[in-house]
């Protein structure tokens, strides 16, 4: 039964998401994008989603983990709820960030 609340939870914050970011359900995806630089060595611009573009920084995320790979117990405890509170800071920075690009590029 607590299962069947959480995939409801899950499905509503993908419904909202794909709201926000324009997916429509009769004609297919009309997803949001911005176009950024994807290249490593060589400039290389390609059209990438919220989740494409997120990608890009969560892996800095898990550098910041092992930080409290470094400790045991109470330190583990205190870095890890630390780390808690910057993947979320993070995840809204990047998608206020988005945001910010495709306003710029849509303007």
């Amino acid at each position: 039964m607590l299962i069947i609340g959480m995939n409801k939870i899950t499905t509503h914050k993908k419904h909202c998401m794909n709201v926000q970011y324009g997916y429509n359900n009769n004609n297919g995806v009309n997803m949001k994008t911005i176009n950024v630089d994807t290249g490593i060595f060589e400039t290389k611009y390609k059209d990438v989603s919220l989740e494409e573009y997120s990608k890009r920084w969560t892996s800095h995320f898990n550098d910041v983990a092992k930080l409290s790979l470094c400790c045991k117990d109470k330190a583990f405890d205190i870095n890890y709820k630390k780390y808690n509170e910057i993947k979320r800071l993070g995840s809204e920075m990047i998608e206020t960030a988005f945001n910010d690009i495709w306003e710029r590029q849509n303007s």
